[in-house]
């Protein structure tokens, strides 16, 4: 924890505190979301559990936590000591997700020295949460935390490919109220991030990719039919990664927030841009545009 007044001050020394390592129910705690301006004194924060207590991966995982932070005024003041709880929360499964076929043919290139791959597949990592925890008013006098993470899912009639679930999640409850998957038939869905509007639809932004698309920035809406491709990608994924001792994942985090000034959602994800662009070691950009007008 890190004094945001200060920051914003500028401060020549700004001050901290350390709370951990911390686990929960066992597993240990490898990824700690914060939720986004709650308008609170009170902090919450959301983690997946990918990883199992022996470190091996969890296949398959089926609770979140919802982590209470509390008292972290004292962090600027010196005064007290913040206060950190946690609790399980049972949720839908969410699956590890699996290499994510992509346009790449294998072929390889030398690049001032390294090998760079046209890559077969994408690593979509693993299954932490990826985006940012939004917050929207609740009338039971909480808050409502919304999340997403990649998760291997098996549409039906088809193989399985990446996902991703997303979670609604009550803190006076302290439940998940509202849950469910976005997928593509045919096509992956890499590192989402949803944002729900306080009084509009709720959105989601992912890199899709197959066989057949190259990576590129989509989003959809939540309880709608349709993937809309935004950032259309310009080739297959170019990377350094494939060579040990690298072994890079795709892109890195998408990221969603609203614009006060017009009602609308700022989305940020990774895609192919054009070839223009292309960095010689790895190719991949970053995508941002705006949807809605919803206030």
């Amino acid at each position: 924890m890190i004094s945001k007044p200060e920051l914003v001050a500028e401060a020549a020394t700004v001050t901290d505190a350390v709370i951990g390592p911390v686990s929960l129910a066992g597993n240990p705690v490898v990824g700690l979301d914060p939720a986004i301006n709650t308008g609170t004194r009170t902090g919450y924060l959301v983690n997946s559990v990918p990883t199992l207590p022996d470190g091996g991966i969890n296949r398959v995982g089926h609770t979140l936590g919802l982590w209470t932070l509390a008292g972290s005024a004292s962090v600027t003041t010196g005064r007290g000591t913040p206060v950190l709880t946690g609790k399980v929360l049972r949720s839908q499964p969410y699956a590890f997700p699996v290499p994510a076929p992509s346009t790449g043919d294998g072929s390889t290139k030398i690049y001032n020295g390294l090998v760079i791959t046209s890559e077969t597949a994408l690593n979509p990592d693993d299954s932490r949460l990826s985006g940012p925890v939004n917050v929207t008013p609740a009338p039971d006098g909480g808050v409502y935390l919304w999340t997403a993470l990649s998760s291997a899912v098996a549409p039906t009639g088809t193989a399985k490919r990446d996902g991703a679930a997303w979670f609604k999640i009550s803190t006076a409850r302290q439940k998940v109220v509202s849950q469910g998957y976005v997928a593509a038939r045919g096509a992956s869905l890499l590192y989402p991030a949803v944002y729900a509007s306080p009084f509009g639809p709720v959105t989601m932004v992912y890199t899709i990719t197959s066989r057949t698309i190259n990576p590129s920035a989509a989003f959809s809406v939540l309880g709608r039919p349709g993937i809309k491709i935004v950032g259309a990608g310009a080739g297959p994924h170019w990377s350094f990664a494939d060579v040990p001792p690298y072994t890079f994942r795709w892109g890195d985090y998408s990221f969603a927030v609203p614009d006060p000034a017009t009602g609308g959602i700022w989305m940020a994800t990774e895609y192919i841009p054009r070839k223009a662009e292309w960095d010689g070691y790895d190719n991949w950009g970053t995508f941002m545009f705006e949807v809605g007008g919803w206030a």
